[in-house]
């Protein structure tokens, strides 16, 4: 029925307590809930609410409706994207990794079976369990129209910089 079309669909990440302590993972549990907690961005992964039972910890999230990118690569004509389609998800997997960033966070686990697609085609970054929390932010540095520092002082983003370089390495074929 058309009701039962329009329901929104959530996904639930399970996390066994007596594992994540047997396997001495409860610090990337942590990060992760901290991480998924403080983000808000379209490219990356949306939890909705968390709770917990005596046994288990659940993360209700974003459910995304086109799978893993590593399954669409694996469908893909030879296994390959073309050189669009690369840039694509390229261009929206570095905006996503340029937000955690500015946002205090290292993703440190970047493959495409973390990159899950929407219905619409759009990227989503999921599983921060291995990311590292910075303890401070980057700060953004505006450039005028001839590049000159739009702010006082001569503090330097490396953040935005080295993305910025990325980004210029990108417009080059990801594709071979």
């Amino acid at each position: 029925s058309a009701a039962e079309a329009s329901r929104p669909l959530f996904a639930m990440k399970v996390l066994a307590k007596q594992k994540m302590r047997d396997r001495n993972k409860l610090h990337r549990v942590k990060t992760e809930g901290t991480i998924l907690e403080a983000v808000d961005h379209p490219f990356c992964a949306t939890m909705y609410s968390a709770f917990q039972t005596e046994t288990h910890l659940y993360f209700v999230m974003q459910f995304c409706e086109g799978g893993e990118l590593y399954e669409t690569l694996q469908n893909a004509p030879g296994k390959r994207f073309s050189e669009r389609v690369s840039r694509f998800y390229a261009a929206e997997v570095l905006v996503a990794l340029q937000y955690l960033h500015l946002m205090g966070f290292i993703y440190r686990d970047l493959k495409p079976e973390n990159i899950l697609l929407r219905k619409d085609g759009h990227v989503v970054v999921t599983d921060f369990d291995l990311s590292y929390c910075a303890s401070s932010r980057a700060h953004v540095v505006m450039l005028d129209a001839a590049g000159k520092t739009a702010t006082s002082g001569d503090a330097k983003d490396s953040v935005s910089r080295g993305t910025n370089a990325v980004a210029i390495a990108a417009g080059a074929s990801l594709a071979k």
